[in-house]
């Protein structure tokens, strides 16, 4: 069989670079492109026709789902997608999909091999059909009952190296518009996704959003405190008091009846 040819999508140069080197090791693989974002992706998947496409869910600009959904508009036929992310949560409309598969970072190199195992059987013994016909019901946003699809882990870069901050260990998040600082007991992380993103990712059994900029972790709350006639804040173990502006009746229930 001849070599697949494969583009990689990632805004981050530690993921290119990882998948960069697994694919070079790789003798069947051929790398043609490399992107750092989605709509340069688009543009090189059109032009390239790879087989195979690394593509980072995660990206600024135009996140993994809108590269194959513009794909899909102008592109008869689509290359077999292996989803790369850093956010389990995503698992929901992407990891069950039998054709297509997905690595979550940091991208072990068994995991890589499997994943590209499965892209050779498909491509040596099916048309492609029933790929896309996967894919489509992957853009429709299929829903799977009893699949865990909450984030446990949220990527931060620190200096060259990347680390994966555990949700249960953070006591509060805050928004700095399309960041989010993650306060832990003795740290704070600094990690690129926004509130809106977050909030869709957490367990509403452990987290709640206490106001426009914070959402806090039930497990670390000691007290709701009243301020003045009507304002009340949250008391985290720390001393942390964090306003409330939204949701108080919820949230008393939630910590009275937690499950």
């Amino acid at each position: 069989m001849s070599a697949i040819s494969v583009i990689i999508v990632d805004d981050e140069a530690l993921g290119r670079e990882r998948i960069r080197r697994f694919v070079t090791a790789s003798e069947d693989l051929e790398l043609v492109a490399e992107c750092q974002c989605g709509t340069d992706a688009v543009v090189a998947i059109q032009e390239h026709t790879p087989r195979l496409v690394f593509l980072d869910i995660q990206m600024p600009d135009l996140d993994g789902f809108g590269v194959v959904e513009s794909l899909s508009e102008s592109m008869e036929i689509l290359p077999t997608i292996i989803f790369v992310t850093a956010y389990d949560q995503h698992a929901i409309r992407a990891f069950e999909i039998n054709a297509l598969d997905y690595l979550l970072k940091p991208v072990p190199e068994s995991r890589f091999q499997r994943a590209v195992d499965r892209v050779r059987a498909e491509q040596s013994n099916q048309t492609g059909q029933v790929f896309q016909e996967q894919l489509k019901q992957l853009l429709a946003g299929p829903v799977i009952d009893g699949f865990d699809s909450y984030i446990h882990r949220i990527e931060v870069k620190i200096g060259e190296r990347i680390d994966y901050v555990p949700v249960e260990s953070i006591h509060w998040f805050e928004a700095d518009g399309n960041y989010l600082d993650l306060h832990t007991k003795s740290k704070t992380h600094v990690a690129r996704m926004t509130m809106s993103e977050l909030e869709a990712a957490l367990d509403p059994k452990q987290f709640i959003r206490i106001s426009r900029s914070a959402v806090v972790n039930f497990a670390a709350v000691e007290s709701i405190k009243l301020l003045g006639r009507r304002d009340h804040v949250i008391v985290l173990g720390n001393g942390t008091e964090l306003p409330i502006t939204r949701g108080l009746t919820k949230i008393r229930h939630r910590l009275q009846f937690p499950s």
